[in-house]
C-alpha cells in the first residue's frame, strides 16, 4: 500500500490538499479466489473555500477472479467509485457515494441475454452520516 500527499495549496484561509494511494495485493490462485488485486485513487480535502473541511474523492479497483471460474465467461471485477464528504458541523459529516461495477463477482457471460448471469454490471449509490465524538 502506498498512500500520500500529491499536492498542496494551502492558504491562510483555504487549506487545499490533494492525496493519492495506491494498492495491490497478489495471493496463489490455488489459495484464495481473488489471486491479483489492484486499486487507486485521489482525495481532494478542502476542494471549496467555504467547506475546508470537505472532501471529494474517486478511486479504481480491479480484481482477476479465481481461474476455477473460467467457464463462466470473463473473470474480473472493475469497480469505479466517487464519493462527496460535507462537513456539516464539529464532528457530524455526511457522505454520497456512487460505484458503478463492472463483472459483479467476476461473472459475465460470453454471450449477453443466454443465462442469468449476462448482465452483471452495477450502479450502487448510498448516503451515510459520520458522528466523530
Amino acid at each position: 500500500i502506498l498512500e500520500g500527499e500529491l499536492a498542496s495549496a494551502a492558504s491562510a484561509d483555504w487549506p487545499r490538499r490533494l492525496s493519492g494511494f495506491a494498492v495491490a495485493a497478489w495471493a496463489p490462485s490455488d489459495r484464495h479466489d481473488v489471486p491479483l488485486f489492484l486499486g487507486s485513487g485521489v482525495v481532494l480535502n478542502g476542494w471549496a473555500p467555504s467547506r475546508p473541511d470537505d472532501s471529494i474523492g474517486f478511486a479504481v479497483a480491479w480484481m482477476d477472479v479465481n481461474g476455477e471460474w473460467e467457464p463462466y465467461g470473463e473473470k474480473w471485477e472493475l469497480v469505479s467509485e466517487a464519493y462527496i464528504r460535507v462537513q456539516l458541523a464539529g464532528g457530524f459529516a455526511v457522505v454520497a457515494d456512487v460505484q458503478y461495477v463492472r463483472h459483479v463477482g467476476g461473472w459475465a457471460s460470453p454471450g449477453a441475454g443466454t443465462d442469468a448471469w449476462s448482465d452483471t454490471n452495477g450502479l450502487t449509490g448510498g448516503l451515510r452520516m459520520l458522528i466523530e465524538l
